[in-house]
């Protein structure tokens, strides 16, 4: 099955990995937090993320990480930092993820059924500079 993508989308050729040829979205953003703030400003008040009983629009979204991201700074992180993410699937995982991202941190995603000598070498491997986990994995 072909993909119309209609006539207003224009696609280029993009070398990776040496000598790797890609098709790719001529105007795609050039980074993942881009295309967040592109949405936010294009849609502020549209559903961005549902967690159970918690709806966040784009503009709340954004509020929360931007928090966060402040948060990070404060504590020393800045751009190709680590960040280590003990987090569970829930709205925390995502603001992070997305504080990391404005500042241009690193998010190094761990599985929160992981044991801790297991972790503790994940973040050693990576040079985390910080780790983000849930309160109840403290532990």
């Amino acid at each position: 099955m072909a993909w119309n993508l209609g006539p207003a989308i224009s696609i280029r050729n993009e070398a990776h990995f040496g000598d790797r040829v890609v098709r790719c979205f001529a105007d795609r953003s050039p980074h993942s937090y881009a295309i967040f703030t592109t949405t936010l400003a294009r849609h502020p008040d549209n559903e961005a993320l549902v967690a159970g009983d918690t709806r966040l629009t784009y503009r709340e979204l954004a509020a929360e990480s931007d928090l966060v991201a402040a948060g990070l700074a404060a504590a020393g992180i800045k751009a190709g930092d680590r960040v280590g993410m003990l987090l569970g699937n829930r709205v925390e995982f995502v603001t992070v993820l997305l504080a990391c991202l404005r500042i241009g941190a690193i998010c190094v995603p761990l599985g929160t059924r992981l044991q801790t000598p297991e972790i503790a070498y994940i973040l050693d491997h990576c040079g985390a500079s910080l780790l983000v986990h849930d309160a109840d994995l403290a532990e």
